[in-house]
């Protein structure tokens, strides 16, 4: 079976939001579009919705780490160029277990932080010797709109 899709545009949505409050200015109609906005970021939280599907990104590690991409929400694989497949690790594991900062070889593991506000991005452990790539396979994330386009 295909994705369904809504024929519901984000214009048509903040509309009738701010129609069932009985709002119809301006300023009613932005505060709606927040709504709306706010209730596909819960949604979109709530559960690893399967309509999104999964995406499958090449990314070039360099430091041992990469910036994910923009739509990411979770990981299914992460995969070396020789089809290896890397595990998870937590960052205390890794701080005090593992590796120093300065650990370099065949990597075996990954794991995911922020760096910054808003940028995602995944660690190999140990860092490669040098400039790697992997395949990560991934569960998109729900789109929210960031301006008043359909």
């Amino acid at each position: 079976m295909g994705r369904l899709q809504s024929s519901l545009t984000f214009s048509q949505a903040k509309i009738r939001v701010a129609e069932s409050a009985g709002a119809s200015t301006t300023g009613e109609l932005a505060r709606a579009g927040y709504a709306v906005c706010d209730a596909l970021r819960d949604w979109n939280n709530y559960e690893a919705w399967q309509f999104l599907g999964k995406s499958d990104a090449t990314l070039t590690i360099t430091s041992g780490q990469a910036t994910l991409p923009a739509d990411f929400k979770y990981v299914e694989s992460v995969l070396l160029s020789d089809s290896t497949p890397l595990s998870p690790i937590s960052q205390q594991y890794e701080d005090i277990n593992v590796f120093g900062s300065s650990s370099t070889g065949s990597p075996s593991y990954y794991n995911l932080f922020l760096s910054g506000y808003d940028s995602r991005v995944i660690r190999i452990v140990p860092a490669p010797s040098d400039v790697s790539l992997i395949t990560l396979k991934y569960m998109r994330a729900l789109t929210i709109p960031t301006a008043d386009t359909d």
